[in-house]
């Protein structure tokens, strides 16, 4: 069997150096979970542009988030939430990615950004 030539490598890590994905304070993050959590450009756009705080509306996100993933009591790397913000509903999703050390970080997106 012949091995196969990585062209291109795109990782967490340079993700976040390119600002698609955006890190949550540790301070917020770990009043719900023991990874770091990133968002996504849209995720951070809700937060902008609600009617509310932003850090208002994030804890908001993390708090059904949280209620969620208790509530469903699996494992898993993969689980949809919803949100209310400013009045709507929002369908959010969150996975567990693994940086460049190897180290994993709950990300939450837009189903649209997967």
């Amino acid at each position: 069997m012949s091995e196969c030539e990585v062209i291109s490598v795109y990782a967490l890590d340079d993700a976040v150096r390119d600002g698609i994905y955006k890190p949550v304070s540790e301070l917020l993050s770990k009043q719900y979970f023991k990874w770091p959590v990133l968002i996504t450009t849209g995720v951070d756009e809700i937060c902008k542009n609600s009617e509310g705080d932003y850090n208002g509306v994030l804890h908001d996100i993390l708090t059904m988030l949280y209620f969620k993933i208790k509530s469903v009591g699996q494992d898993d790397n993969f689980i949809s939430f919803d949100v209310v913000v400013d009045g709507k509903t929002i369908t959010l999703w969150a996975t567990i990615q693994v940086d460049n050390n190897g180290q994993p970080n709950l990300t939450i997106m837009l189903p649209e950004e997967y």
